[in-house]
């Protein structure tokens, strides 16, 4: 097809992180450029993942924002490039802890998606305090 699809699909890769506020708003702020549909993965790789999934899919819902989400694979790049393969994805978000205590990161998640897939991807920053009593 020569025509862009209706509406962008954006995966969200995150677990302890999909509560932050810093999340949601990029979310809310990246609906609000165009029509979106978000699918939010959680690797199955922290107790309590899907608990904060479905949380973060009601609030998502509750703000009009078009989303679906389940577990994935325990390997956060291994659950983006599962979900990959199952949908079209225009554009990634990776939502980590900084980088002093994110095991993500220390695992070159960001640049190593960036290189299996081309596709722009978005890092965010959660502080662990912003989602303590979330996690």
């Amino acid at each position: 097809l020569e025509s862009a699809r209706e509406r962008a699909h954006v995966l969200v890769i995150a677990n302890q992180t999909i509560l932050g506020e810093s999340l949601l708003a990029t979310i809310q702020e990246r609906s609000e450029q165009g029509p979106a549909h978000f699918t939010l993965v959680a690797p199955a790789d922290e107790p309590g993942a899907e608990r904060r999934l479905k949380a973060a899919l009601a609030h998502l819902a509750e703000g009009g924002i078009d989303a679906s989400g389940h577990i994935g694979h325990p390997d956060p790049f291994a659950a983006a490039l599962n979900a990959m393969h199952d949908e079209p994805i225009d554009e990634i978000m990776i939502s980590t802890f900084p980088k002093t205590s994110s095991g993500w990161l220390r695992r070159d998640l960001i640049e190593r998606l960036k290189g299996a897939t081309g596709l722009p991807v978005r890092h965010i920053v959660t502080e662990r305090a912003d989602v303590e009593l979330l996690v």
